[in-house]
């Protein structure tokens, strides 16, 4: 009886223990989350680029870096294969063909948005050339982001570039759209209206 006394202290002492452990935790990742909203975006340094200005080279070597972060740091990628029996990593041959044909930046903007687009994730996709949009977005490696010099300026010229490139490019009036099943699907989450600003499901 007495032992069942103690078991049962102990047991309590270790649920709350752990109940403590969790909170500090939680508590941890709360102030590591609330720094990537600490940022001024006009006390970061600003680098000046007058021009994107992508070589071929470019366009193989920012292609290479993407795929080596699908293939490493996706490790759900490969799981895709059995509920879609799909496989993204069988096309690399596919994508290195479609990326010989490139020919100006507007197209190799459109290229990586489409390797992305294929891999069946609502997690992957390219960002809008929007720096406000991105500053105050939370995702992976934000703060490395939102602090790079060069975003600001890269952003307005990537926005730039499509609006030259595309007679009816309005970053206010877009209206996105999945692939599924062999089906194109309005998605509403990545869909934009300029009254309400992004809708989500």
């Amino acid at each position: 009886m007495k032992h069942n006394k103690i078991n049962k202290k102990i047991i309590k002492i270790l649920i709350l223990l752990l109940v403590l452990l969790i909170c500090i935790i939680e508590i941890v990742d709360v102030y590591k989350c609330s720094k990537y909203y600490e940022d001024d975006p006009l006390k970061i340094p600003r680098k000046t680029i007058k021009s994107i200005e992508l070589s071929k080279k470019d366009y193989k070597n920012d292609f290479e870096y993407l795929w080596d972060i699908i293939c490493k740091s996706m490790p759900v990628v490969e799981k895709y294969k059995d509920s879609y029996n799909y496989n993204i990593l069988n096309n690399k041959e596919k994508y290195e063909k479609k990326l010989n044909s490139i020919q100006n930046d507007y197209e190799f903007n459109c290229f990586v948005a489409g390797v992305l687009n294929d891999i069946p994730s609502i997690h992957t996709g390219f960002a809008r050339h929007d720096y406000d949009g991105i500053f105050n977005a939370s995702f992976f490696l934000s703060n490395k982001v939102r602090t790079d010099p060069e975003l600001y300026c890269m952003t307005s010229l990537w926005d730039e570039e499509c609006k030259n490139s595309v007679e009816m490019y309005d970053k206010h009036h877009s209206i996105a759209f999945s692939y599924v099943d062999g089906k194109y699907f309005f998605n509403n989450m990545y869909s934009y209206d300029e009254c309400y600003g992004y809708e989500f499901f």
